[in-house]
């Protein structure tokens, strides 16, 4: 009988103990919320709201400071872009400015030593053209001359190019100077047409205007001079044979 009691007691102190955990553990889901159900995991932005917010406006800073040094960057870069840009220009500029300036300098003495008359007239062509072009080219190259060693090399190139055919014209006088004359500018002229296409590629702005402009002119001054190149081998050959015919007859 006294044994029966405790096992009675035993079974309504279990019972009781099942009911009131199933009764906290409903009261427990009544007061909870849908986003309470499920537990945030330490790493999530759930367990640390303020945290993530914090992040996140960390980040949007960074990214912003990072577009303003991007675009920084790119406007260095085509300022100094630009730049290169209108030195090199100055410098093509300033090396066509020394070839022109030859080609006036040689026409005022073609014009005034030439023997035939187209060879004079060709050379004032020369002279009048060409310091057409110096005016433009002036204008972009300014009035400092370039300093890099390149430019430079190829101004004493030029010089020296100059000064040996002055001193061959010097040496030359009649159907010599003029045949001397115009093989210059045969030779001349051929380089410059090949100059100029490369140029124009190469060049922008108000230079690569002047450049396109002088293409034309330059082919048709060389056209001109290989049309009276023709005419002075045809007089010399006529000269030869009226020697040879005068020399036979004695």
């Amino acid at each position: 009988m006294h044994h029966r009691f405790r096992v009675s007691s035993l079974l309504v102190l279990a019972v009781g103990f099942w009911i009131g955990a199933n009764s906290v553990s409903a009261q427990q889901k009544e007061n909870s919320s849908p986003a309470d159900v499920k537990p945030a995991q330490a790493g999530s932005p759930a367990a640390h709201p303020t945290e993530s917010r914090d992040r996140n406006g960390s980040q949007g800073n960074v990214t912003n400071e990072n577009r303003s040094a991007f675009a920084t960057e790119e406007r260095s870069t085509n300022a100094t872009s630009d730049r290169r840009e209108d030195n090199f220009d100055r410098e093509v500029a300033a090396c066509l400015l020394d070839k022109n300036k030859a080609e006036v300098e040689l026409g005022k003495i073609a014009a005034e030593r030439a023997n035939d008359k187209d060879v004079k007239e060709f050379a004032e062509k020369m002279i009048k053209d060409h310091n057409q072009v110096v005016e433009k080219l002036e204008r972009i190259a300014g009035s400092n001359e370039p300093n890099d060693r390149r430019s430079k090399v190829e101004h004493r190139i030029g010089e020296r190019c100059l000064a040996n055919l002055k001193k061959e014209l010097h040496n030359k006088s009649g159907q010599d100077f003029d045949a001397c004359y115009m093989g210059s500018q045969i030779a001349g002229h051929m380089e410059m047409v090949a100059t100029l296409e490369v140029l124009s590629d190469e060049t922008s702005g108000e230079l690569r205007d002047v450049i396109k402009d002088a293409q034309p002119t330059v082919e048709k001054h060389l056209s001109n001079a290989k049309d009276i190149m023709k005419q002075l081998d045809k007089a010399s050959n006529r000269n030869q044979a009226s020697r040879n015919r005068s020399e036979t007859s004695r």
